[in-house]
C-alpha cells in the first residue's frame, strides 16, 4: 500500500526481514466479487528440497515442521544455518583443523549481519573475516577463510533465488503472459543490508523471466507496514 499510493503499477509487497512473507492484489479471481490484497503466508511454503543443515535447524527450532521457507530466508536464521554448515565442516575436518569444536556450537551465535561482513570482505587476505575470527579465539588459514566467504554467499544466494521464486510465482499467475508493468515493494533488513542477497534476486527473475523481467521491477519501500498501515486507516475514514 505504501508504494502503490505513489505508483499504481505496484502489486505485490513483500517483508525481507527478520522473517518473511508476500502479499499482492488479486483483481480476477472468481471466488471474489471485489479485488483484494492476498497474503499468501509465503514464509510458512513448506513443500521444499532441503539440505541435511536445514533439517538440522528446524528439528531445534521453536516450531518443528513450520515456517520452512523462513527458516531459509529470513535475518533470523540465515546466521544460524551458516553456523551449522561450519560446525558441520569442522567435525569433519575440513575447517580450522586445530581449533576446538566448541567454538561455533552456541545455537544462534552469529548473526545475519555477520555473514553480510564477511561476505563484503574483498581484501587479498580477508582480514577482516581473520580479525573477527581472533576475536573468537580463532587462528585461521587463508582456505579457512575462503571457505566461510563461499559457505556465507551460498546461504545468501539461495535465500534470494528462493524468494525471486515465490514472485515468479505471483507474477505467473495474476499476469500469465507477463505483458504488464509489476512493481514489487520490498522492505526488510535481509533485502537492504545483506550482501548478494537483493542482487541475487534480481538476477533470478532476469534469468527465468528473460525479456521479460524488464516490465518487474524491485523497489526498497522503507518502514512499508507502518506508512501502509497509516494510509489503510485514512482510506477506510
Amino acid at each position: 500500500m505504501t508504494s502503490s499510493y505513489n505508483d499504481p503499477n505496484t502489486d505485490l509487497g513483500s517483508i525481507c526481514g527478520t522473517g518473511h512473507n508476500t502479499c499482492y492484489f488479486e483483481s480476477d479471481y472468481a471466488a471474489f466479487t471485489n479485488s483484494k490484497i492476498i497474503n499468501i503466508e509465503s514464509g510458512n511454503f513448506n513443500e521444499l528440497p532441503y539440505t541435511e543443515y536445514d533439517n538440522i535447524l528446524d528439528i531445534n527450532s521453536d516450531m518443528p515442521g513450520e515456517q520452512r521457507l523462513e527458516k531459509m530466508v529470513g535475518g533470523k536464521y540465515i546466521g544460524e544455518l551458516f553456523r551449522i554448515i561450519v560446525e558441520s565442516f569442522m567435525k569433519g575436518k575440513l575447517l580450522f583443523k586445530n581449533c576446538q569444536l566448541d567454538a561455533f556450537s552456541e545455537p544462534y551465535l552469529i548473526s545475519s549481519q555477520q555473514v553480510s561482513i564477511i561476505l563484503e570482505d574483498i581484501s587479498s587476505d580477508l582480514n577482516s573475516i581473520k580479525m573477527w575470527l581472533m576475536s573468537m579465539g580463532i587462528d585461521s588459514l587463508l582456505e579457512d577463510r575462503l571457505a566461510l566467504r563461499l559457505i556465507s554467499s551460498r546461504t545468501a544466494m539461495r535465500a534470494g533465488q528462493l524468494v525471486a521464486a515465490t514472485y515468479i510465482g505471483i507474477l505467473t499467475h495474476i499476469d500469465p503472459g507477463l505483458l504488464n508493468q509489476h512493481i514489487i515493494a520490498i522492505d526488510g533488513s535481509v533485502y537492504e543490508h545483506l550482501a548478494l542477497f537483493a542482487d541475487t534476486l534480481r538476477s533470478t527473475l532476469n534469468c527465468v523471466l528473460g525479456n521479460k523481467a524488464k516490465l518487474v521491477s524491485l523497489k526498497l519501500t522503507k518502514d512499508g507496514s507502518g506508512i501502509g498501515a497509516a494510509i489503510g486507516a485514512a482510506m477506510n475514514t
